[in-house]
This record gives C-alpha cells, structure tokens and sequence, in this order.
C-alpha cells in the first residue's frame, strides 16, 4: 500500500510542472530539493511543521482558486443558461460580428457554398479560355476560321462568284453596279452622258483637242503656235519681206514712201539744219559739241578744269608765274616772297597746360613731367611767348579735315604762342617804350624791368614798342623773339 502511494505520488509530481506548456518530469528527490531550498528543513528534509505550514498555505490557495471558478462558471450560467447553449443560440450570438460567413453550408474542398455557381448562370466571352462552342451551343465547332466556315457551310469574307451566279435582283452602286435594270435610270443614278453627247468649250477642263477635231494639238502656246505654222502675236519682218504698201505712223512707219513727205508726216528737220541760240530749251551741249557738260557753274567749271568765282577746290598742283612757285596738294607752298600788310607775328600752338586769354604770357610749367604751359608768374623760370590772336602765320596743331575748322579743332587743346614780332601783351603798371618787359605777380600779365634791377635772359619776354602812364592792367605791344 505504502509503495502505491509511493508510486502515485512520484507520477503526480512528474506530471505535475511543465516547459513552455510542454509537462516536464521530475524526481521525487528534486522536488523535496526544492521544498527545502524554498522552506528550510533539516538535513535538506522539511520538518512536519514547515510541511503542515505549507500544506495549510496551499490548501487555503485551492479553495481561493475554487471560489474564483465557482464565481466564474456562475457569470457564464448568467449570461447563457445552460438550458440555452444550442447552435442556433450561438450562430444568433455570432451573426452581429460577421462571424458566421461561410457557414451556411459545409466545406466542398475546402471551399464556402459563395465559391461556387448556381446551376443556371451566364459566362462573359472573355471567361472562355479553353475548349470549343459547338455548333449545338452557338458555336462553330472549330478553333480554326477554315474549318469554322466548313462546319457552317460558310464563304470566306473576300470571295467572288461569277456572273452566271448573279440572278436577281440589281447591283447597288455602292457594290460597283448601277442601281438599276433600266438604261436611262443606270446613266441617272452615274451621273453619265448618253454615248452620243456634246459639250461646250467652257466643259473641257484637261486633255487637248487634236488639230483635226478644231484644236491646236498642244497645251502649249509656242508648241500649239508651230503646229499650225503661225507666228507670235508680236514678231518681227525684215525689210527685205516687206515688199508693197507704206507702214503707216501709228505702226512705226513714216505714212509716205517720199522722204520730205515723210519728214513732214514725222515733224521732223532735215539731216542738215541749224538752230537759233533761242531753240535750245532743254539738254545740256556736252564738251564735245562745244558744251560744258553740266547745267550748274560748279559742275561746269569743274568739267573744263576752271575755277568758280565763289572758290573751290584744287585736285592738282597751282603754279604762278612758273612750276618754280607753287602750292600742291600735300599743302607745300613754295614762294619767293609773303607779305602781310596787317597781322604781325609769327605763332605755334603749345599744348594747354590751362585756361589763357589773348595777351597772356605764356611759359613752361617746370612741375609737369609732361610738356605743357600755363600763365606766366614771378616764379616761372622759362618764358615761351604771348598768347596771340593776330598772327599772320600759325604751325603745329592738329589736321583739321574739310569740314573742320583748323582753329576751333586745336585751341581747346593747344595755345597760339606768338614767337616772334610784335604781339598785344597783358601788362600792368606805367610802361616807357624800350622797357624789358618781365612777368609780374598777376598770372599772364608782365612789368616793366625796374633799373639795376637782376634777372635771367630766360624770364625776358620782350621790349616795350609802345608806353603809357596807366597802372591798370592793359594790353600794349611788344616786340617778341631773340
């Protein structure tokens, strides 16, 4: 009895724990092992009182573990009686939540009822992937045209039959027949001309008439023109094919075959005549006839190589008296002597170093690294001359073209200086004639040389050819040049 027990109790705790829901065995030995490592013992064996207190602690979880079964299974007698848990009860339950698709037949290889077709049922063209209609069914019995139009006793969709086969009724036009039986209606319903017909010219719109159904036999005019051996509408004859009557005027011709008649008919002069100055109304006498070759001064002075009164241009080399005195057109004037009777000195533009008027002693600027010249003042070192304004000979500058003014194209670049003779010079202070004259504290205006007093050749600019007591600034003449 007690090895029963025994065995009972061993297979119990074997089946009692489990793995990952998988029952575990364990030995007798393991689990009192356990026992005592969790409660104690002695000589790893519990004692009768941690067995009883154990016990007790386990049987009072039981009957909590029961209560909550009992309270369990007591909600779910509320919920569905026992009396009520039929499978109609338990479909009404799950139909709200779509549980029960599917179920209103049983499973056909593992398929619902929806899976299949009714017994009548229709099937689209593009359902039928395989097999063959037949004929029975509505179908050609055949998955190959040819056998297909066979089977059915079919002609192919392009064919054609014999006149012989054709007998009844009418050709419509639109199978290239003419719609009718009747001659006149077939000519009506084509649109045709009766086979003895007419046309006017304005019908014939292409193709050409042959020369003998009235045409010319060619679309074109020269072509046409050689076919019936015409000539052009305007062509010509030489004089030798004209051999009777007289070309009247309005044809060319002079309307007579005598030749005073002709000139009379022409209003014309005979081949030798004269005019009176007063006939000439009109043209211009070339120089050949004794002309100038142009209606203008200038264009016939230009023809016959003359100067106009007004003045021009020369396009050659003028000599005076002989080629030893000249001016050519590269402006090279040679002359064995110049006057002028009014304007006084000799003058070269000097580039501007600043604003001057005429009179202004002019002198280097010694501070610029580039030639220019300015006013002349007590501290100017190199005098060059006077600004002038009448100078009967100016050099350097810039070329001026013919429609630039020499003077207006260089004075705002370049001063006039007057190197030579007598200019009018700013000066201030009483001048006697003879008196060096020599810059001043004003910029551009000189003095007169006081006695004794010291001064560089350099700083001279010239000698005083006329005087007067005034203190003012003024212009008076001085002689120039060393």
């Amino acid at each position: 009895m007690a090895d029963q027990k025994a065995t009972d109790l061993n297979e119990y705790i074997q089946n009692l724990f489990s793995a990952n829901g998988v029952q575990a065995p364990i030995a007798v030995e393991e689990w009192t092992g356990g026992w005592a490592a969790i409660v104690g013992g002695v000589n790893g064996v519990p004692t009768a009182q941690q067995f009883n207190r154990v016990f007790y602690i386990i049987n009072a979880i039981l009957k909590e573990m029961f209560g909550n079964v009992t309270d369990i299974q007591r909600t779910a007698n509320d919920a569905l009686p026992k009396v009520s848990f039929t499978a109609s009860a338990i479909v009404e339950l799950l139909k709200p939540y779509g549980l029960m698709v599917g179920c209103d037949a049983d499973l056909l290889d593992g398929k619902h009822a929806e899976a299949f077709a009714l017994k009548q049922h229709n099937h689209a063209a593009s359902d039928i992937n395989s097999g063959v209609l037949t004929i029975a069914h509505g179908g050609t019995g055949a998955s190959e045209k040819d056998a297909a139009r066979e089977n059915l006793g079919a002609a192919p969709k392009q064919h054609s039959h014999p006149a012989s086969d054709i007998n009844s009724g009418v050709f419509p036009i639109a199978r290239g027949g003419t719609g009718s039986s009747n001659k006149d209606t077939a000519r009506e319903n084509l649109g045709a001309a009766p086979k003895q017909h007419n046309h006017s010219a304005s019908e014939i719109n292409s193709g050409v008439f042959p020369i003998s159904r009235g045409g010319t036999g060619s679309s074109n005019k020269d072509t046409a023109r050689e076919n019936l051996g015409a000539a052009p509408k305007q062509h010509r004859h030489s004089a030798s094919e004209v051999n009777s009557g007289v070309f009247p005027i309005e044809q060319g011709g002079t309307g007579s075959s005598n030749r005073d008649a002709a000139r009379e008919n022409l209003g014309a002069a005979p081949k030798q005549h004269g005019h009176a100055a007063s006939d000439i109304n009109s043209g211009v006498f070339p120089i050949a006839r004794g002309g100038t070759g142009s209606s203008s001064a200038s264009g016939a002075c230009s023809n016959i190589g003359a100067m106009p009164t007004g003045g021009g241009t020369f396009h050659g080399t003028v000599s005076f008296g002989n080629t030893s005195y000249y001016i050519n057109t590269s402006g090279v004037a040679n002359f064995s002597k110049c006057y002028g009777a009014v304007y006084n000195d000799y003058a070269e533009w000097f580039p501007r170093g600043g604003e001057t008027e005429p009179g202004d002693i002019i002198a280097l600027d010694v501070t610029s690294q580039n030639e220019r010249y300015v006013r002349a003042d007590v501290r100017c070192k190199m005098i060059a001359g006077v600004h002038s304004d009448e100078y009967a000979m100016l050099i350097g500058g810039e070329y001026a073209s013919d429609t630039e003014d020499y003077h207006e194209k260089n004075i705002g670049k370049y001063i006039p200086v007057a190197l030579a003779g007598r200019v009018m010079t700013r000066v201030t202070g009483p001048i006697c004639t003879g008196d060096i004259i020599l810059p001043s504290d004003i910029p551009g205006v000189g003095r007169a040389a006081r006695k004794d007093e010291q001064y560089s050749s350099y700083c001279v600019v010239g000698y005083a050819v006329e005087s007067d007591d005034r203190t003012d600034v003024r212009r008076l003449r001085i002689r120039v040049g060393r």
